[in-house]
């Protein structure tokens, strides 16, 4: 989706995944993560390429076997009709 392999992706923050439009928005649902609640939003990426790709992007609280939140799992779901490239 974005251009890039899946081994250049690790280590790079998510908001250098993004536009410039969209990364106060995404740093500040990235600091709400620690709620117990899932959530879905729109968010602008820029590809490898300079081109923009509107995702969505899915959060949901991970907890152990006693309840306690212990991480988030976070998928992206690209939408519109810019969603011809199958590589990550």
């Amino acid at each position: 989706m974005l251009g890039r392999r899946p081994d250049e992706l690790p280590g790079i923050p998510i908001t250098d995944l993004t536009t410039e439009g969209a990364r106060g928005e995404v740093e500040r649902k990235l600091g709400h993560l620690h709620e117990e609640s899932a959530e879905a939003s729109d968010v602008c990426f820029r590809r490898a390429d300079g081109t923009d790709l509107w995702a969505i992007v899915s959060s949901s609280p991970v907890s152990d076997d006693d309840g306690a939140l212990v991480g988030t799992l976070l998928m992206v779901t690209a939408s519109g009709s810019s969603t011809t490239s199958a590589s990550a």
